[in-house]
């Protein structure tokens, strides 16, 4: 029993940097892929058609999925404070699910496109 405590695992404290590091890298690339893809589409005028004009409007809604919770999650891996408020939480849930409901819709209309 001893043996057990005198050796110490980790605690999830000790891997908040390289946690910090992971989510943002996979931030960051979901930020650049999605923004290549509007300017691809934005600047070729051969993809100016319906259906790359609802895969923008997916690369958009999906920085804005991203952006409703990511940063604050990368927040919470720097600092102490593991709360949020009331106010912040409702925000949040009601952006992503707006963005759940508008992304469903798109996709339905795509499919009809199609």
């Amino acid at each position: 029993m001893t043996v057990l405590l005198a050796v110490r695992s980790k605690s999830m404290k000790d891997y908040q940097i390289p946690r910090f590091l992971v989510f943002l890298l996979f931030y960051l690339l979901i930020l650049v892929g999605n923004i290549i893809i509007i300017t691809v589409v934005v600047v070729d005028p051969k993809r100016h058609k319906p259906m790359y004009f609802f895969l923008t409007n997916l690369s958009v809604l999906d920085i804005l999925f991203t952006t409703t919770t990511i940063p604050k999650m990368l927040a919470m891996f720097l600092v102490d404070a593991k709360t949020i408020s009331f106010q912040a939480c409702f925000l949040q849930m009601y952006s992503f699910h707006g963005l759940t409901v508008t992304e469903a819709l798109i996709l339905v209309v795509m499919s009809y496109d199609r």
